[in-house]
């Protein structure tokens, strides 16, 4: 996860943290030993980082602590609008929602392990569930949006209306109203693991390799493969990077 070119942050399996500040990478004491799978972060001295078995650490600039949630059994993905609004997804079908307050649990009418989150806004949210179901937040209620078996491996939404989403060896554009395939070239077999998204122009996903969408085609980004990408950030097409489980980085561009 990243908020600029000079903060971005990468977590992975045993509590491994490290954050690029722009010049270098340095890895952060996170005082657990747990895999984290989630990461938000809106400026260098704030964010969150969300895993197993209840870990859900927040930066506040000097260290990492960990955040007391009641209700949740274990974090997937996590993310916000600012600061005082950010969500994290369970794995008993639950959210954990920050206010700026206080931290409350919601229960969306799932019943699934609640894995991706995205969104645009307080009254645009999208949840992605294990069995490949999808919920979306308008604001005032949660819907259910099947979306086949095959579990989502990440989701993008950068506008209302204007969500991106990977799974398998597929990605999906969502319009408001349809889901389109977008019948990305396969190499070598390797499935899509994780998307980020700026703009409609301006789409990243990752796997074995890196493909970019530009607002009218695809391209695929240098020849790294058999990365099984976990997370992406991008500051321009020019400058991407992708970490996998283990923490290892890579970077496609010019630095």
């Amino acid at each position: 996860g990243g908020s600029g070119p000079d903060n971005i942050v990468a977590v992975g399996e045993r509590g491994s943290i490290t954050h690029w500040d722009g010049t270098d990478w340095r890895i952060m004491d996170s005082g657990t030993k747990e895999p984290l799978y989630g990461i938000w972060t809106n400026r260098p001295d704030h964010a969150y980082a969300a895993g197993m078995h209840e870990t859900l650490l927040q930066y506040d600039g000097q260290s990492w602590t960990q955040v007391d949630v009641q209700g949740v059994e274990g974090f997937n993905g996590v993310w916000g609008s600012d600061e005082d609004n950010v969500y994290v997804a369970g794995k008993n079908s639950l959210l954990a929602h920050y206010d700026g307050n206080a931290w409350t649990t919601i229960d969306t009418g799932s019943t699934e392990t609640l894995k991706g989150i995205s969104g645009t806004g307080p009254e645009d949210i999208w949840v992605t569930e294990n069995d490949g179901g999808l919920l979306h937040f308008d604001g005032s209620a949660w819907q259910a949006l099947p979306f086949g078996v095959e579990p989502v491996n990440g989701i993008a939404s950068v506008l209302p209306n204007e969500v991106w989403l990977v799974r398998g060896q597929a990605a999906y554009h969502f319009d408001g109203t349809t889901w389109v395939n977008q019948n990305l070239p396969l190499y070598e077999n390797y499935t899509y693991t994780t998307i980020f998204g700026k703009s409609p122009h301006e789409i990243y996903v990752g796997g074995g390799f890196m493909m970019y969408y530009d607002g009218s085609e695809w391209t695929r980004l240098g020849e790294a493969k058999g990365f099984r990408s976990k997370g992406m950030w991008a500051a321009s097409s020019e400058d991407v990077w992708a970490t996998n489980a283990n923490a290892e980085i890579v970077h496609y561009g010019c630095r």
